[in-house]
């Protein structure tokens, strides 16, 4: 399923801080996470090998804690110099995670910078 920016926008986001970040296991590597909602994410991908727009991927998504990984399916939709975006299939991320994900970082964010954690954005 691809999505136009604007329909990404549609949807919560949660951004993580380098101190917090999920990991997505992928065939070539593993990368952190910088943001997602529940229709796709954003990973940090510096590899010189840039992967191509449309291609499908498939991987694991493990979180800092202790939540169980999440298998994760989808498109390649933006292929940018030191990142890409993956558009979700159907099953798209837990509402749930994005959720507390997303309200860890406005908590930390009302506490100030003394705290690392994802921040809320639209």
């Amino acid at each position: 399923m691809l999505t136009s920016p604007s329909e990404r926008r549609d949807h919560v986001r949660a951004t993580f801080s380098p101190v917090r970040r999920p990991r997505l296991a992928l065939p070539d590597g593993t990368h952190d996470v910088l943001d997602a909602s529940i229709v796709g994410l954003r990973v940090r991908h510096t590899d010189p090998a840039r992967p191509v727009v449309g291609s499908r991927v498939a991987g694991t998504l493990r979180f800092p804690d202790a939540r169980p990984p999440l298998g994760v399916r989808g498109v390649i939709v933006r292929v940018a110099p030191a990142d890409i975006a993956i558009a979700c299939d159907e099953e798209r991320l837990p509402v749930a995670w994005i959720m507390a994900e997303a309200a860890r970082g406005r908590d930390a964010a009302e506490q100030g910078p003394r705290f690392g954690g994802p921040h809320l954005s639209l």
